[in-house]
């Protein structure tokens, strides 16, 4: 339900970058951009503090 209501958002509001704190989804972010087009690195977690997870258009934004 969460993952569905996080891509409905990203797909509406044309997202070009995007954080989720807490992440526990794996690799299953890929399927909430709409595109292949995507970017990503996380933080893992420590100690009580969740990973953090960006991502990003690689249209709009390139790592360097």
């Amino acid at each position: 339900m969460k993952r569905r209501a996080i891509k409905d958002c990203i797909v509406k509001e044309e997202v070009q970058f995007a954080c989720i704190q807490e992440a526990k989804m794996g690799n299953v972010f890929k399927s909430l951009w709409g595109d292949g087009n995507i970017d990503w690195r996380e933080s893992p977690a420590v100690n009580s503090a969740g990973r953090l997870l960006c991502m990003w258009s690689q249209d709009v934004l390139e790592v360097i």
